[in-house]
């Protein structure tokens, strides 16, 4: 019989336990690789695995935790692959039975680079199946990623929402309805236009100016058009004073009568008049007061 010595068990015992631990260790390193796979740089080719990655990193409560996804939006860039997936509960959800649009909207940026997915809940819960996006991070003079998402909300109004990296991290930037235009102004404003209604028959106009801030991403309206060309075709509902105009001299008093048909042609805010064409082309201005209420509004849309 052979006795071994103690020095012998010793090191026997202290080699079992380092690699019992060690392999408890690699047990937990794996499962934390596969439960972050979108944020630790594994590549991810399914476009909606990145979705559901981030699903599984979030807590209990995190509004990630849909029964199925539908991809609305795909776009294909040099160094990104972007798409939108609206969530859905299933119609026999204990969280929300019976529903059948889209709870909220996930916008997923996978950096070809790096392989880096990130995946961010979108402020607009509209259905987006005419959703579009653009990049104007060129167009613009950005140093980074910035998007422009957009679709038709309700009563057929085009919606927009701006997303981009802040501190690194995806973030909605702002949202506004009818953008017509912007563009870089100084290195920390954008500048453009959008639509709205006008304070006198409601109809929709494209000049509003707007200001963004590059700082914190604010959205200020700057004052009104002075000026305006509404061109909306109206009828008289009370009776509207004012005066026709001869010549830049001469002017005569003009009453325009209730049900009468007018072209309400241009708003001078600036000045506080309108000038009203009726028939027979025949140029009426009167008093914006004069004429708020008394003239039938655009109600469409």
């Amino acid at each position: 019989m052979i006795v071994k010595p103690p020095l012998f068990r010793k090191r026997l015992c202290t080699y079992l336990f380092c690699s019992l631990l060690l392999f408890l260790f690699s047990c937990n390193a794996g499962n934390d690789t596969v439960r972050h796979g979108a944020t630790s740089g594994t590549p991810i080719d399914s476009s909606e695995a990145p979705v559901r990655d981030a699903a599984e990193t979030a807590g209990d409560d995190d509004p990630y935790h849909f029964d199925r996804y539908k991809g609305r939006a795909h776009l294909d860039l040099k160094n990104y692959v972007i798409s939108i997936h609206s969530g859905y509960y299933d119609s026999d959800s204990l969280r929300e039975p019976g529903t059948v649009y889209p709870e909220r909207n996930l916008l997923v940026v996978r950096n070809k680079l790096n392989s880096r997915s990130d995946t961010m809940r979108m402020e607009t819960s509209d259905q987006l199946d005419d959703v579009n996006i653009k990049e104007l991070s060129d167009s613009l003079h950005l140093p980074s990623l910035f998007l422009q998402i957009e679709w038709t909300g309700d009563s057929d109004v085009p919606w927009s929402e701006f997303v981009g990296y802040r501190s690194d991290t995806l973030n909605s930037l702002f949202t506004i309805p009818m953008v017509v235009s912007l563009r870089r102004s100084d290195a920390w404003t954008l500048t453009g236009f959008t639509g709205g209604r006008d304070e006198l028959v409601g109809n929709f106009q494209y000049d509003y100016p707007i200001i963004v801030s590059l700082k914190d991403f604010s959205v200020s309206e700057q004052h009104l058009p002075r000026v305006q060309y509404i061109g909306y075709s109206s009828t008289a509902l009370e009776s509207i004073k004012g005066y026709r105009v001869i010549n830049s001299k001469n002017q005569i008093p003009y009453t325009i009568k209730k049900g009468q048909q007018v072209l309400v042609d241009t708003l001078y805010r600036e000045a506080g008049r309108v000038r009203l064409i009726v028939s027979d082309s025949i140029i009426i201005h009167t008093r914006l007061e004069e004429a708020k209420g008394k003239l039938q509004e655009n109600t469409a849309g």
